[in-house]
C-alpha cells in the first residue's frame, strides 16, 4: 500500500510530539517523587538525632527500660509528623523491641525509611547499636502518582489534538509544494515546456522551484535554437556537451538539393521588409517540411535559398531518389499555391551527387557549424542557377541512380554544360512532372534550356 509523504510527516511529527510529552510527565513525576522522598529522609535523620538519647539506655540493655515514658516521646513525634504511621526500633540482633502495638508494627502500604543508631567511644570507631525504621503514609506518592497519570491523560489528548493539527499543516506545508513541483516535473517529462511551477515559499523547496523555472527556460531556449541550427550541427553539440568527443571530418557520399527563389534580388527593392519576411517565412513552412519528410536534413537557409542533404538509405542509392523526390515534390507544391496566389514564388531546384567533407567548420572558439564542404556542393549549387524554372537540374550521378527513373516526357537531357570549378563539360538532366504550366505567362518558360555557368 503505498503511504502518501505528507502522511508520513505527520505520523512522524505526532510520533514526536508524544514522545516528548511522555518525557516530560516522566521526568516530572521522577522529580516529585524524589523531592517527597528527600523530605521522609530528612524527617528521619531529625527523629533518629532526636530519640537517640531516648533510645540509647534501651538499645544498649537490648530491651525497653520505660514503655510508657517510650510511648509517650513517640506519641509527642506522632503529632509533630502529621504522616507518621509507626516507629520501630530493632536491636543490633535486627529483631523489633516491644514499644508496644501502636508503635511496633509497619504497615506494609507506608514508605519505610530505615536510619542506623550509632554511639561514638572515646578512641573508638562509630559502632551500630540498633536501627530505626520509619514508616510514613504514602498519600502523598500515591497522589503524585494520580496527579501524574490525569495530567497525563489531559496533557496526552491536548498533546494528540495540538500534533494532529500542527503536523497536518506542517505536513502540508513541505508536500504540497513537493507535490506541484512533481507536477511540473511529470508535465515536463511528457515535453511540456510551458509549464512553470508558482511558488513563493522562502525556503529550499522554493529555490529548488525557481532552478526548475530556469532549467525549463533554458530547455524551451534551445528547443527554440534548434529551428535555427541544422540537425546534425545539433546532434554534434549534443555529443559534445555530453562528453562525447570531438567530431571528427570524414568523407561521405551525399546528394546535395539547392533551391532558389527566382527573381527575388528585385523584389527586395520593392517589397517591404515585413512583407518580405512574412512571404519568404510562409514558403520556408511549405518547402522545409518536404524536405525532412523525404528524408533529408536542412543544412542552412542562404537568404531565400535551401540547402539540404541526403544520405543514402539502401546501398549505392546516396540519398538520390529521396532528394529528387523532394524536389519534385516541392515544385508540385509551388504550382498548386500558384493556383490560389499568382504571387506565390517560383523557384529553381539543382541536385547533385557526389563524395563530400562532412565535420566542424567555422571558428572553433566562437561561431561554427557542422556542415558539409566539396565540390560536389558547389557542383549542386550550379546546377540550380542553370536551372530553368519551375524545374530540377539534375547531374549524371544522380539520373543514374534513381530507381525507378521517371517518365521519358518529364525528362531532357542536357550536354556541355560548363561550370565553374569543373573543367569538363557536363551531362545533366533538366526534370519536369505535368504540374509545369507552360501558359502561364511572363515568359518564364523561355528558360527552356540550361544555361552555361558563366
Amino acid at each position: 500500500m503505498r503511504i502518501r509523504l505528507w502522511h508520513k510527516v505527520a505520523a512522524l511529527l505526532v510520533v514526536g510530539i508524544l514522545e516528548g510529552t511522555a518525557l516530560t510527565l516522566f521526568v516530572n513525576y521522577q522529580r516529585e517523587r524524589a523531592a517527597i522522598e528527600t523530605r521522609y529522609r530528612e524527617s528521619v535523620e531529625a527523629l533518629a538525632t532526636t530519640l537517640s538519647p531516648v533510645l540509647l539506655e534501651t538499645l544498649l540493655a537490648n530491651e525497653v527500660i520505660d514503655p510508657d515514658n517510650t510511648r509517650e516521646v513517640l506519641r509527642e513525634i506522632a503529632l509533630v509528623y502529621g504522616d507518621l504511621r509507626s516507629i520501630a526500633v530493632l536491636g543490633d540482633d535486627g529483631q523489633p523491641l516491644d514499644l508496644g502495638s501502636e508503635w511496633g508494627s509497619v504497615p506494609p502500604e507506608a514508605h519505610r525509611v530505615v536510619r542506623p543508631i550509632t554511639i561514638l567511644s572515646p578512641g573508638e570507631t562509630p559502632r551500630e547499636i540498633g536501627r530505626i525504621e520509619v514508616a510514613f503514609d504514602a498519600t502523598r506518592l500515591h497522589a503524585a502518582r494520580r496527579s501524574l497519570i490525569g495530567h497525563a491523560v489531559t496533557l496526552g489528548a491536548v498533546a494528540i489534538l495540538v500534533a494532529v493539527s500542527f503536523s497536518i499543516l506542517v505536513a502540508r506545508g513541505i508536500t504540497v509544494p513537493l507535490a506541484t513541483l512533481a507536477l511540473g516535473m511529470k508535465r515536463l517529462e511528457s515535453d511540456d515546456l510551458d509549464v512553470r511551477v508558482n511558488l513563493r515559499t522562502k525556503d529550499e523547496v522554493g529555490d529548488l522551484a525557481a532552478v526548475f523555472n530556469r532549467l525549463v527556460e533554458g530547455m524551451q531556449a534551445k528547443r527554440e535554437l534548434i529551428h535555427y541550427v541544422p540537425k546534425s550541427a545539433w546532434e554534434a553539440a549534443h555529443r559534445r556537451a555530453a562528453g562525447g568527443a570531438e567530431s571528427s571530418a570524414r568523407n561521405q557520399e551525399l546528394t546535395i538539393l539547392f533551391s532558389d527563389v527566382v527573381g527575388f534580388t528585385p523584389m527586395t527593392e520593392v517589397t517591404s521588409a515585413d512583407e518580405l519576411v512574412r512571404r519568404l517565412n510562409r514558403y520556408f513552412e511549405e518547402m522545409a517540411p518536404i524536405v525532412t519528410r523525404n528524408g533529408g536534413m536542412i543544412d542552412k537557409f542562404i537568404g531565400d535559398a535551401i540547402m539540404a542533404i541526403f544520405e543514402a538509405s539502401t546501398a549505392g542509392d546516396a540519398g538520390a531518389n529521396a532528394a529528387v523526390s523532394a524536389a519534385l515534390e516541392m515544385q508540385a507544391r509551388m504550382a498548386e499555391l500558384r493556383v490560389s496566389n499568382p504571387e506565390a514564388f517560383r523557384i529553381r531546384i539543382g541536385v547533385n551527387t557526389g563524395v563530400v567533407i562532412l565535420g566542424d567548420i567555422g571558428a572553433m572558439s566562437s561561431r561554427r557549424d557542422y556542415t558539409c564542404v566539396g565540390s560536389a556542393v558547389n557542383v549542386a549549387q550550379r546546377f540550380e542557377s542553370t536551372c530553368p524554372v519551375d524545374a530540377v537540374h539534375v547531374g549524371s550521378s544522380t539520373f543514374r541512380r534513381l530507381d525507378p527513373v521517371p517518365p521519358p516526357e518529364w525528362i531532357k537531357r542536357r550536354d556541355g554544360l560548363r561550370v565553374k570549378g569543373v573543367e569538363e563539360p557536363l551531362t545533366t538532366y533538366v526534370l519536369r512532372s505535368p504540374w509545369r504550366d507552360f501558359n502561364d505567362g511572363e515568359g518564364q518558360h523561355d528558360s527552356e534550356s540550361c544555361r552555361s555557368d558563366p
